[in-house]
């Protein structure tokens, strides 16, 4: 038997296969199912009769022929223009679209939005019974891989294994994919199942990379099993194909177990062979001059500083147990003192967290029946038989439906506000389309607009990008919109328009309402000014817009002069930075 070193070069290899499987699952090609339904349902590739035929005006065929060309940022363009129209109902395209597009986030390696566009596309597939459903039940094995989630990741291969076409290319690397999650899972008679299909469908194409890789898995299967002879037996096998394949990654990585392999065998020829095979490697792609250079001059600075240790630690001591002395009073007094203020500091965090607790159940408790009664007075005002109300009525309603509004927008921005302060806000910083972004955030504010008679006016490039978190940027243009329209005079404009400039994109929301004096201005006394109906908020919505642009790295500025309106600058990094 080995030693329980064995452990270890089995999490090595397999995080070094981790490493290397988005890359190999990034190779595979589309499926010749997958070709076909796109042919079948792109006008342009069924005149043509080829998928990669040369790009025309009909964005569908765009975003399918870009992505064949490596055009990835320009096809996630075209891809989410396509999905964000609600008027897209063809079941087929909208498979396809879905499909891609949890391709294009695979490349970019984001794996939870990959992984949703490969739910959407299954769960579209199954409408009609795609033919090509089971290669994207891999593709969302591959990712679940990714993540680490073994378990899931064998439930959905095994989904594709139930009917998968045996004489496809990719099988080898899902069937070793599906092998190495049991692997992870301990689940050995499965893993040895897969692993060894996925080596015998190498040896059919020959590929020696891949029977390399196969190898050296199936040789940590057995080493986990203490079957010895058969781990060696697969060790070196893994070897040879790699020296054949002139991958260095995976040759050194081979070397590497055999030698810690024969070291626990106590056949240290053998090991010391590996290891000088596994240096020079090494050294072939670092520079090993200078790698021996450091090493040398590290030893030396090593033994300069032991002889110095020795020497003071004899110095040392001497006054050793007169320090520790000391030490143990000054330790008494520290603890005493330490144990005091660490009660205090217990009592100041429950009280806090209580009043967190407080904020979070009282806004979330208001937030439900203030929406309710929002609903109901937007409703009767805008009944076909409002006419019939007085005009009291009319007024006292609407004055009602305006104190509920803002009451609730002031119950959500309390409820972010806690949210933020406690890290409990979900942030994810992403490449985010700015058009789609405010668009959405225009809808909801579509109604109240068309109520104060004003005109909104949007000029943002659909393609500019921001590297922002999707929720908490929302958060803050509908802080800033609703400014906007309730300090705005009636049939005025607002004005929306974004620049980019080097790595950065600026923002503008301008109106031409109220507006103030900025001389005298800051976060925390905005609430002072009214708005055009007299009334004044907490502030709390503006402060809460700047922390959250200022959190995903942007800026938040306001410019504004009197009876003349405000311009509010929001600039973002167009790049993760």
């Amino acid at each position: 038997m080995f030693l329980n070193s064995s452990k270890w070069i089995y999490v090595y290899c397999c995080c070094f296969l981790i490493s290397i499987t988005v890359v190999f699952a990034q190779k595979q090609e589309y499926s010749e199912e997958f070709k076909k339904e796109i042919l079948e349902t792109c006008p342009q590739c069924a005149q043509d009769t080829s998928v990669f035929q040369k790009a025309r005006k009909d964005k569908f065929h765009q975003s399918h022929y870009l992505f064949s060309k490596n055009e990835i940022d320009s096809s996630y363009t075209i891809l989410t223009e396509l999905l964000s129209n609600t008027h897209n109902k063809e079941v087929r395209k909208l498979y396809i679209l879905n499909t891609i597009r949890g391709r294009v986030l695979l490349r970019k390696k984001l794996f939870d939005e990959a992984k949703q566009s490969f739910e959407t596309a299954i769960k579209i597939g199954k409408q009609y019974q795609s033919p090509s459903i089971n290669n994207q039940y891999a593709l969302l094995g591959q990712i679940y891989f990714e993540q680490l989630k073994f378990s899931k990741a064998a439930e959905v291969f095994e989904t594709w294994k139930a009917s998968y076409v045996k004489n496809e290319h990719n099988n080898r690397i899902n069937l070793h994919n599906l092998g190495l999650c049991y692997l992870h899972l301990e689940q050995y008679d499965k893993a040895q199942e897969n692993l060894l299909e996925s080596y015998r469908l190498n040896q059919k194409y020959k590929d020696t990379l891949g029977l390399a890789r196969s190898s050296l898995d199936i040789a940590n299967l057995y080493y986990q099993q203490y079957k010895d002879e058969l781990a060696i037996d697969y060790f070196e096998k893994g070897l040879g194909y790699a020296k054949k394949a002139h991958d260095l990654e995976i040759l050194q990585n081979a070397l590497l177990n055999l030698a810690v392999v024969e070291e626990n065998r106590k056949d240290f020829s053998k090991a010391l062979k590996y290891r000088k095979e596994y240096e020079k490697i090494k050294d072939s792609i670092w520079n090993k001059d200078q790698i021996w250079k450091f090493a040398q001059n590290d030893k030396e600075t090593a033994r300069q500083l032991n002889e110095e240790q020795l020497k003071a630690e004899k110095k040392e001591k001497i006054f050793f147990i007169v320090i520790a002395l000391l030490a143990l009073i000054l330790l008494s007094f520290l603890s005493y003192f330490y144990l005091k203020i660490r009660k205090q500091h217990t009592i100041i965090r429950e009280l806090n967290t209580t009043k967190n607790k407080l904020f979070s159940i009282l806004t979330h408790d208001l937030k439900t029946p203030i929406h309710t009664l929002k609903a109901k007075l937007y409703t009767i005002l805008h009944q076909p038989g409002k006419n019939k109300l007085h005009e009291k009525q009319r007024t006292s309603i609407s004055e009602s439906y305006d104190l509920a509004k803002n009451t609730s927008l002031l119950i959500d921005n309390t409820l972010h506000w806690t949210l933020q302060s406690q890290n409990k806000l979900l942030f994810h910083q992403q490449k985010l389309n700015l058009s789609s972004i405010v668009a959405q955030v225009e809808y909801d504010y579509i109604p109240i607009i068309e109520e104060n008679k004003l005109a909104l006016h949007t000029d943002i490039d659909a393609t500019i990008f921001v590297f922002a978190d999707g929720n908490s940027l929302k958060i803050a243009l509908r802080n800033v919109l609703d400014n906007a329209i309730k300090f705005s005079f009636t049939e005025g404009i607002i004005n929306i328009k974004a620049t980019t400039e080097n790595n950065s994109c600026t923002l503008k929301i301008i109106d031409e309402g109220v507006g103030f004096d900025t001389n005298n201005f800051s976060r925390q006394n905005f609430s002072s000014t009214p708005d055009t109906k007299g009334s004044t908020s907490t502030g709390l919505g503006i402060q809460l817009s700047h922390e959250l642009i200022e959190k995903n790295g942007g800026s938040f500025e306001i410019s504004s002069v009197p009876n003349k309106g405000t311009t509010v600058s929001i600039t973002l990094q167009t790049n993760k930075t």
